[in-house]
């Protein structure tokens, strides 16, 4: 088997990170989806839904995410938890009642201009937890925003395949 390409998305559904290490921890790929768009509800926004996400690229160091967008000037949010900051209950497919820090008005006002739609944006912190389905997993594995699992992996052939169609 060959690795073609490793990427990160540290937040679901706006562009990745290409990497060519990746560390490893409970929740996947160390970085990989700990931020989430939500809409007003709380439900998860994806490229699904809302296109434009396509357009918002992400970087990230060893303490800040950076957004960018055409027009925009960057933006840094911090990485790492807060827990001075609000919980927000959120849904990603069917987990509901996720337990998310809200990351603050500023990211919220940027990726909504950027997005134009209302959004906010959240981060993994120490209350949330979202267990992998059980008929897939052991007991204790978990997952972040990802759609289901920890780690997802696909075959250049399929890519092509998808993208041909």
């Amino acid at each position: 088997m060959h690795l073609a390409a490793l990427h990160i998305y540290p937040v679901k559904s706006l562009r990745g990170v290409p990497v060519r290490t990746a560390e490893v921890d409970s929740l996947g790929a160390a970085g990989d989806r700990r931020f989430l768009v939500v809409d007003p509800s709380g439900s998860f926004m994806t490229q699904r839904a809302v296109p434009r996400m396509a357009l918002v690229g992400t970087s990230v160091d060893g303490e800040k995410l950076t957004l960018r967008s055409s027009g925009l000037a960057d933006i840094q949010i911090r990485r790492a938890p807060d827990r001075g900051a609000a919980l927000a209950p959120v849904r990603v497919w069917s987990s509901e009642g996720l337990m998310a820090e809200d990351c603050g008005d500023a990211p919220a006002a940027w990726l909504s201009t950027a997005l134009g739609a209302p959004c906010r944006l959240v981060r993994i912190g120490p209350a949330f937890n979202r267990p992998v389905r059980p008929a897939a997993s052991r007991p204790g594995d978990k997952v972040g925003f990802a759609d289901a699992f920890p780690f997802l992996v696909t075959s250049e052939e399929s890519l092509r395949d998808l993208n041909d169609r």
